[in-house]
This record gives structure tokens, C-alpha cells and sequence, in this order.
């Protein structure tokens, strides 16, 4: 079986860094902040084999870049697959409730 390679964007570790500080410091919960991060990373790692298994998202426009999701708990997880240089770009890491539509929009202008 087909094996991709997972490149995070640095918005993306921002992303992870902004969870972190956030259930870390604003909810004051620096151990569940280390779980959701790992369970988060294990999410990513799934996606090395079959990470077309995860549906392309339905905004016209982010369709037509191939980005698909995969959703962990109450984040998403936002990336586009390479078949030619057999990796996987993790583009955003963002909560649910977020407008992501709009925020991944942004990331090209």
C-alpha cells in the first residue's frame, strides 16, 4: 500500500500552537491541551495511508484545490493530497464552530 509524507504548513503549527495556548491557558487545562494535540497528530498520521478515504469539502472553491477534511473531535483538519510528490499538505487545523470556509478563502489572497 501506497505510503504519503505529511508536510504541515506553518499556519497550520500555528494553528496547533493557538490550540494548545488556548486550552492550556484560557481554559487552564495544560493536560487535556497535550491530548487533544496527540490525538490531533494521531489524526494526521492516519492520514499517510488512504487519505482519499476523507471526502473533498463542498465550498466550490476550495473543492477546485482538492482540499478535503478530516474531522477529530471538535477540529478539523484541512489538507490537499499530492500524488505526484506522494505527500500530504496539511493546510489549517481549525475548531468546528469556526467560519473555516472564509478563513481557508483568506489563505490564498
Amino acid at each position: 500500500m501506497k505510503r504519503y509524507n505529511l508536510v504541515i504548513a506553518e499556519v497550520a503549527e500555528a494553528d496547533l500552537d493557538g490550540i494548545a495556548d488556548y486550552i492550556s491557558y484560557e481554559l487552564k487545562e495544560p493536560a487535556t491541551a497535550l491530548k487533544q494535540l496527540a490525538r490531533i497528530e494521531d489524526a494526521m498520521a492516519t492520514l499517510e495511508e488512504l487519505p482519499e478515504r476523507h471526502g473533498i469539502v463542498h465550498d466550490k472553491y476550495l473543492a477546485a484545490r482538492g482540499v478535503r477534511k478530516l474531522s477529530i473531535d471538535n477540529y478539523l483538519i484541512f489538507y490537499i493530497v499530492n500524488k505526484g510528490t506522494n505527500t500530504i499538505n496539511i493546510v489549517r487545523v481549525l475548531h468546528g464552530r469556526r467560519d473555516w470556509e472564509s478563513i481557508l478563502s483568506q489563505n490564498d489572497q
